[in-house]
């Protein structure tokens, strides 16, 4: 935790500094590695998750950014899936979609130092990073009011992304599309509110009716999920 602050008042350090005209070097003279004049906005996020200082961390999701997640341009690559993760009812064992959602953004490129996915140590980074955070979530559980807050949040901007993609006709990233929807559904059903996942698949089927790529795309995720159905 000592750590983690210390960390965080750097970059809020970082951030003034660069403001003003003068050279970093002034400031940071006597030690090369506080010269940064950037910090990304991932690392601050990381820190705020790690700590369970979660009304921080969700100040930085925006539903505006829907696009971009798998390039790590958006903070929302792993503000959403961890806000619907947080949600998931943990006496249940994670079904398919919420799953892989979680775990592909918890091993995309965190930004840590130089370490990006085709990096050994980024490899193993991922499972560390991705435990650490479920281990804060247990040891520092969001309270039922912010729960639902921050799910609705990280749902809204979910559908944000769905509506990017297909809306846009991203072809290529129906997929992501499809996986998102189904996540949120899932999360419902481990909610025992079935029902409800069943009723936004149909209305978001509905909704993009045109595009039946789109609707292939999420048929393969309800196949996958075995809980849903895509008519």
């Amino acid at each position: 935790m000592e750590f983690l602050d210390g960390a965080l008042a750097r970059f809020g350090e970082i951030r003034k500094r660069t403001k003003k005209s003068d050279p970093l070097w002034e400031d940071f003279s006597r030690s090369p590695d506080l010269q940064e004049n950037y910090v990304s906005e991932h690392l601050e996020i990381y820190c705020y998750l790690l700590k369970g200082d979660y009304a921080s961390a969700i100040d930085f999701m925006s539903p505006s950014q829907p696009l971009g997640w798998s390039s790590g341009n958006s903070p929302n690559a792993i503000l959403v899936p961890f806000f619907l993760y947080a949600r998931w009812n943990q006496e249940k064992t994670l079904t398919a979609n919420i799953a892989d959602l979680w775990k592909d953004a918890t091993d995309l490129p965190v930004h840590f130092g130089n370490f990006y996915q085709e990096d050994s140590a980024s490899v193993e980074l991922g499972p560390r990073l991705r435990a650490h955070l479920e281990n804060v979530l247990k040891e520092s559980p969001i309270p039922e009011k912010e729960l639902d807050e921050y799910f609705l949040a990280g749902q809204k901007a979910a559908f944000k992304r769905v509506d990017g993609i297909v809306g846009e006709k991203h072809r290529q990233s129906y997929w992501k599309a499809a996986q998102l929807i189904l996540a949120v559904a899932e999360i419902y059903w481990s909610d025992a509110k079935a029902n409800e996942g069943q009723r936004l698949i149909v209305c978001l089927k509905e909704k993009y009716h045109r595009h039946s790529a789109f609707k292939t795309e999420l048929q393969k995720a309800a196949k996958k999920s075995k809980l849903f159905s895509v008519p």
